[in-house]
Order: C-alpha cells, then structure tokens, then sequence
C-alpha cells in the first residue's frame, strides 16, 4: 500500500511539473496559476521525502518521530 501511493505522489509530482513547463509555453502566462502549480508540486515533494523518510526508519528499525 505504502509502495503504491509513494509511486501515486511520483506520477503527481511529474505532471504537475509538466503542467508548469506547459504553462510557461504560452505568451500570456497566468503567474497566479504557476504559482499555485508551483506550491502544489513542493507539498507533493514535501509527502513524498515524509513517506520515504518513514519507509527507510521502519526498514532500519528505527522510528522517524525520534531521529535528531
């Protein structure tokens, strides 16, 4: 399950990137619709260094809410 919506967060995070270099193609670009693109694309980054922060602490056996 894990595995599956990690891979979701990727296949995210690639279009909304594509979705940006898109937007950049057109002469009259919308900066409040990249913007949002934008702050989208870094909380899916965001989930994506949490959920593989956590599957590596549970692979070691150690817990992520305890690292310093």
């Amino acid at each position: 399950m894990r595995n599956k919506f990690l891979d979701y967060l990727h296949r995210e995070h690639a279009r909304l990137e594509a979705a940006i270099a898109d937007a950049h193609r057109y002469p009259v670009v919308d900066s409040l619709a990249i913007a949002s693109l934008k702050k989208q694309k870094l909380l899916v980054k965001d989930q994506i260094e949490s959920w593989t922060s956590d599957m590596r602490a549970e692979q070691t056996g150690g817990s992520p809410w305890l690292q310093q």
